[in-house]
Formats: structure tokens, sequence, C-alpha cells
């Protein structure tokens, strides 16, 4: 098991550097990318890009979750978490894109996608007895119930 949390520790936090330097470089250099790539039309897309790439950052923060759930016999709990995830994404969707448009959908969107990969990170914790995420502590009890 300590091998497993090594490996799944080691082969996170590239993958969080990684996603991390892509997001600065979006940040920073974002609106000139977007109008060069795709025309001025698309320059009211920033925002929400950045919205977007902070929801991959968060995903890339917790690991690889669902292969580690789903590797470990728990593919139906999984499925059923994502689908929760789903539903709240719809429901939150629902209740901000009227009044923010695009940046609630993407609001929407970064926040479901956190809460199930939370709620995930914590079954697996349970499930498995192994941290996924590059930003857990060693010997932290975030998560514990």
């Amino acid at each position: 098991m300590q091998r497993l949390q090594q490996m799944l520790i080691g082969s996170s936090k590239p993958v969080l550097a990684a996603a991390a330097r892509v997001m600065a470089i979006l940040v920073l250099l974002g609106p000139r990318l977007i109008t060069v790539v795709f025309g001025d039309a698309y320059a009211p897309s920033y925002v929400p890009m950045i919205i977007l790439s902070l929801g991959h950052l968060i995903v890339a923060s917790f690991g690889p979750i669902v292969i580690v759930a789903n590797m470990t016999g728990h593919e139906r709990a999984t499925a059923l978490i994502m689908g929760a995830g789903t539903l709240v994404n719809v429901c939150l969707n629902l209740a901000l894109i009227p009044r923010f448009g695009i940046h609630g959908a993407a609001v929407a969107t970064v926040a479901s996608v956190a809460l199930w990969r939370m709620v995930l990170h914590r079954r697996v914790r349970l499930w498995v007895g192994v941290r996924t995420s590059a930003i857990d502590r060693p010997g932290a009890n975030t998560f514990d119930a």
C-alpha cells in the first residue's frame, strides 16, 4: 500500500504542475491566443476559458481518483457519484445560465466537477486507504470522517 501511495502521489505531482503551467499561460496570453487562433469574435470567451481552466486544475489536483476507484472494484459507486455530479451540473446550469450566461455555465461546470471529485476522493480514502492528490500531505487526515 505504501508503494501504491508513493506511485499515486509521484504521478499526480507532474500532472498538476503541467496543468498549472498551462493555466498560467492561458491567464497571461489567453486574450491574444484567442484572437489569433479564433478571431476577434471569440475574445469574450476569455473569462469562461479561465474558469474552465481552473476546473481542469482542480481535476488535476485530485490525481487519478477515477482510475483508482474503478480499478479497486468501485466502478458502480463511481458511476453513481459521477451521475450525481451530472445532475448537480444540470441544476446549477438551470440556475446560473439565465442570470450569468456563459460565465454561469462555466462556474456550474467547475463547481459540479469539483464536488463529485471531492466526494469520490473521500470515498477512495475510505475504500482503499490511499490518497491520490498531489496536494495531500503525508499523514494528513484532511477528509477522514
